[in-house]
């Protein structure tokens, strides 16, 4: 018989050294040195930091997207309600006509377009009474002529604001659409970010489905 010194170990090739993607402290282990491991079973429980940060920036980029994308939505009626309205004072109708319409929401348009209307339409009013008036040898050239000016300012007013609302609402559509683009491009790099981490498909879907819950 012969004896010689010699150690025990494993089969290096039946082995697998494991390291995490992310710091932080194991606070469970569930397999010890030796046990046979099947695929997809928890080795260890690993609390960290970093993971939750990671989690916590998805939540607030998923947060931010939906509420972006609620202000396109509302950015989208708002121009396409304004754009009616704008169509509909080109016509010049009654006041008390546009009184009875619903043209849904448009925002703080609504008020500044009949406002900026009304204010046409009274100027018009007086320019027309007063040119009857002046016909007639009742008021001065002076009185005539100021009203006229009075009438044409309001004019100029009124259809400068049709412009600007016009060109508002399609500028305020656009930037609402790029800021929804650039808050799903954040929310797209902070999921990378958690499947660089480690977390599957399924793991990222149901945080979105979490945090559009508790919305």
């Amino acid at each position: 018989v012969l004896t010689m010194p010699g150690e025990v170990s494993l089969d290096e090739d039946r082995v697998v050294h494991l390291v995490s993607r992310v710091s932080g402290i194991v606070v469970d282990v569930k397999k010890n040195l030796g046990d046979i491991v099947e695929t997809g079973e928890c080795m260890a429980i690993l609390d960290s930091a970093e993971l939750g940060e990671a989690k916590s920036l998805f939540f607030e980029r998923c947060n931010q997207a939906d509420y972006n994308a609620l202000q396109y939505d509302r950015a989208k009626v708002i121009e396409q309600n304004t754009s009616k309205a704008i169509d509909a004072l080109l016509k010049l109708p009654a006041l008390d006509s546009l009184k009875g319409s619903d043209y849904g929401d448009m925002g703080a348009y609504r008020s500044e377009l009949l406002a900026t209307y009304s204010s046409f339409l009274t100027a018009r009013a007086d320019y027309e009474r007063m040119g009857k008036l002046y016909q007639k040898k009742a008021v001065s050239e002076s009185e005539f002529l100021t009203d006229r000016n009075d009438y044409q300012k309001a004019k100029a007013t009124f259809f400068a604001k049709l412009h600007d609302a016009r060109y508002k609402v399609k500028r305020e559509l656009a930037d609402s659409l790029q800021t929804l683009r650039v808050s799903r491009y954040k929310l797209k790099t902070a999921e990378r970010a958690l499947a660089i981490i480690g977390l599957t498909h399924e793991q990222i879907d149901r945080l979105r489905r979490a945090s559009a819950a508790l919305n």
